[in-house]
């Protein structure tokens, strides 16, 4: 993010990038974190089974929109290396 500041183009898309992957760490922290406490840690004996398939069903989902999230932002971090090494290339090339 330090390197790639005072280009526009590439500031914009490492930006987007960083703000994705603060949001995979609070989902992960906040929202998946707890649904493995219920599927691994906690006292399975005391779950009913339909508590731990809404919970592996809650897991799943959160874990995919994960990745999603994940892939868009490696994406958005790629773009931005690009638009530094052009940006930076050009001007040396110049």
């Amino acid at each position: 993010m330090i390197a790639g500041w005072r280009i526009p183009g590439a500031r914009k898309l490492v930006s987007v990038s960083v703000v994705l992957f603060v949001a995979i760490e609070l989902l992960t922290f906040f929202y998946i974190y707890p649904r493995l406490n219920v599927l691994f840690v906690s006292d399975l004996g005391t779950q009913s089974v339909e508590v731990l398939r809404l919970t592996a069903k809650q897991f799943t989902t959160a874990d995919n929109i994960r990745t999603g999230l994940c892939l868009l932002a490696n994406a958005f971090a790629i773009a931005a290396a690009f638009k530094f090494f052009r940006y930076r290339y050009a001007a040396v090339n110049s």
